[in-house]
This record gives C-alpha cells, structure tokens and sequence, in this order.
C-alpha cells in the first residue's frame, strides 16, 4: 500500500480497490511496495437512505466502502514501515471503479495526508455527481422495493432483519433502461445513465469531481497543468452528447 525503503527518492505505488482484474506484478518491479485492499460493495457498500443517516454519527448514509478505503489508508501510515514501505510516499492507483474511488479522495476531507499521488486508469472524474438527496431518493425507488421492505411501519428494522443474501438478490440482476444501474444518474436530455458508486454527502466526501479538481485542498498540488474537459473523456461525454445528437433516449 505504500513505498518501500529500499527507493525511497523513487514515485511508490498502492493498489487500492481495482474495479477489474489486472496484472500489477510489473510494478514490484521498479522498487514499489504493492498491496491491494479490499472494500464493502453493492448495497452494503453504498446504500443510502434517511433511515440510516438518522442514526449514522455522520448523519449521512451510504459511501460506507469508501470509508473501508480509507481505513486501509490508515493503517497504510501505522504499519507499512514494518513491510520495508514508505509512509511518506503513498500513490493510490485503481482502474474503472478503482480509479473512481481514487478521484473520490481528492475530495475527501477524511483522506487528507493519507496519500501524496493518484494514477487513476478509467473511471470519469464526472463521478461522483449525486447530492445525498437524490442518492436516497434512487436508493429507496429503485432498491428498496426489491427487499420487501418498502411497505413497513419501520423500514429500518425489516431492513435490519434482512440476511446478506436477501440484501444481495434485492440488487437486480437486468436492469431496465430506467434502472440501469443499482446506483443511476437519471435518464433526461442533458444525462447519460452512470453507475455512481459515491455520491457526494457533504461529509465523507465534500465535492464533485468538477469543484475538487478546481478548487479543492489538492488544486494546487497537482502536477502537471489544471484539469480540463480533455482530461476525462466520460466527462466530455456527461456535458455534450445530448446536444451532439449522440444519445438517443
């Protein structure tokens, strides 16, 4: 999860919640400390409703594999030392939804020291996009339903009651133009669907993409000249593919 000693002066690499299988044994092989992390998923990662941000300490719901994430950051800064790792020199790389996640930290107040570069491969910085309403507002239209649960005079203790694998199977399995992913974007002229893991709480994460990127805590930091359209291919096709005629709904 971090740099080894032995190339200290030398960029570190972590691998860190890789959205699809890919072969890091290269990176060993230019002196990098490499360890992958694992994080909750599917509803039990990213479910969002009013009944568990009232009695979340956040007082936000959902995100809940992003903190996974940034407890292995955590214990990344105590213990990789022991492992020959260097603290001081963590990169953060995923792809497809790893590097989504990636792009999430750069607005994350939580995260804050607990990485110095991210390679983000795949994974539009247009994500995460969703308020905290509009994430409840899908969770409970779209997943909620399927758990049977919709209907009870105390959603939060059937929900409760619900065993991992009933959680699982609430997820569709054929999603609808409609439901085109457990986590959409709305369908509408000006929005393609998108599966959005995060969303933006206000809390665990404080910004989308586009507000991090110009003016968040890393703005400054970052290598290179500011972000632009040209950087995010998804985000370019966010903005203008209904007005090229590109999407048809």
């Amino acid at each position: 999860m971090a740099g080894t000693a032995k190339a200290r002066e030398a960029p570190q690499g972590t691998c860190l919640g890789l959205g699809v299988p890919i072969d890091i044994d290269s990176i060993g092989d230019g002196g990098a400390l490499s360890t992958s992390g694992q994080h909750r998923l599917g509803s039990l990662g990213f479910m969002a409703l009013p009944e568990f941000s009232a009695r979340d300490p956040r007082g936000v719901s959902g995100n809940y594999g992003f903190l996974d994430y940034q407890l292995c950051l955590r214990w990344v800064q105590e213990h990789v030392a022991a492992f020959g790792g260097d603290a001081s020199n963590v990169t953060l790389m995923g792809q497809s939804s790893g590097g989504t996640l990636n792009h999430a930290h750069l607005a994350a107040p939580g995260s804050e020291g607990l990485f110095h570069r991210v390679i983000a491969l795949s994974g539009a910085p247009g994500s995460p996009k969703l308020s905290q309403a509009s994430k409840e507002e899908q969770d409970r239209r779209i997943w909620l339903p399927r758990t049977g649960c919709a209907e009870s005079s105390s959603v939060l203790d059937c929900l409760l009651g619900l065993g991992s694998v009933e959680i699982a199977q609430a997820i569709p399995e054929i999603y609808t133009r409609e439901d085109t992913t457990d986590y959409p974007v709305k369908p509408g002229p000006s929005e393609i669907p998108w599966a959005e893991l995060l969303h933006v709480d206000g809390v665990t994460i404080a910004w989308n993409m586009e507000e991090a990127l110009a003016k968040g805590p890393y703005a400054a930091e970052a290598d290179g000249p500011p972000p632009s359209s040209d950087h995010g291919g998804g985000t370019v096709w966010r903005r203008h593919s209904a007005a090229a005629g590109v999407l048809q709904q």
